[in-house]
């Protein structure tokens, strides 16, 4: 629900309406903690690209990738958690800014 190229504008907004309505509290919690770690994904994201020493910016950028990397984090992962990852680091800024936006309504129609 999140990736702009599967669901459309017109579509998502719909989405949000459904998303409103849904009453059963595990569902609205497990969506939650989803958008939850979108958004903190895609904060962590901001601020190493936001860095304006240069080798400031590529050295904080190697920690949260070595984070991501420890046997720990790979441990936990689900196979649908990476492929999200990999998907997740394929896209541009741009398109990682969308899904940002979109974490944010989503974090915002549930907290109703």
């Amino acid at each position: 629900m999140y990736e702009a190229d599967k669901i459309p504008k017109g579509v998502f907004a719909l989405l949000l309406e459904y998303l409103s309505g849904i009453e059963g509290k595990t569902t609205r919690t497990w969506i939650r903690s989803e958008a939850s770690r979108r958004a903190l994904r895609y904060k962590n994201y901001e601020k190493g690209t936001q860095r304006t020493a240069g080798d400031d910016a590529d050295t904080n950028l190697e920690d949260v990738r070595k984070e991501e990397n420890t046997p720990a984090a790979r441990q936990t992962q689900s196979e649908d958690d990476r492929e999200d990852e990999e998907r997740w680091k394929k896209l541009d800024d741009h398109d990682k800014r969308k899904e940002y936006k979109r974490t944010r309504k989503i974090l915002e129609t549930i907290s109703e």
